[in-house]
């Protein structure tokens, strides 16, 4: 399992970044945007071992 390095931007342009240590976590946040107004945007990708 790889860690996954969560960004969530609201609408004010404001980034969060923070890494989960698996998918089932990572696609919780992927739901933020249908469930918080302000939240626009979340990307989820891999994240590099140093982030980790």
């Amino acid at each position: 399992m790889m860690a996954k390095k969560v960004t969530i931007t609201d609408t004010y342009g404001a980034t969060i970044e923070t890494i989960v240590s698996d998918d089932e976590t990572a696609r919780e946040y992927e739901q933020l945007p249908f469930q918080v107004g302000h939240i626009t945007t979340v990307t989820v990708t891999n994240a590099s071992d140093d982030e980790a």
